[in-house]
């Protein structure tokens, strides 16, 4: 089973592994190693998530959608998503000050604004 386990892992990892003398040493190394990469990722995407600015005088094209759609997406891929009414808050957020006339349409347009409706409202 031991050997197992070296054969699938990347040759990267095999330092990880190389002192273990037994499967659930090497098991304990890995599965401690990929949570730390883990939670790296998900911080780094999520500081992408909560970061990312449209530029003043660019549109809002499928470009910036598609790509906090794929942040959204990647973090829900690693069981960190970001609930609906968040991707509506960092989406609106996003967007650069000249775009306050948006923000205000979007809000007294309905009760409940969801990042459909903000999706289909900025590529207006």
């Amino acid at each position: 089973m031991f050997s197992t386990i070296l054969l699938a892992i990347d040759s990267a990892q095999l330092y990880l592994v190389t002192s273990c003398e037994e499967l659930k040493q090497a098991w304990h190394a890995l599965k401690n190693h990929l949570e730390r990469e883990i939670l790296a990722n998900k911080l780094l995407l999520k500081k992408k998530c909560f970061r990312s600015e449209l530029k003043e005088g660019t549109s809002v094209d499928q470009h910036h959608l598609k790509h906090k759609k794929d942040i959204t997406d990647k973090l829900a891929a690693i069981g960190a998503p970001i609930s609906q009414e968040d991707q509506v808050v960092t989406l609106l957020g996003s967007l650069p000050r000249g775009l306050t006339t948006l923000f205000t349409a979007i809000e007294a347009g309905t009760d409940c604004v969801s990042l459909d409706y903000v999706n289909e409202h900025t590529k207006k």
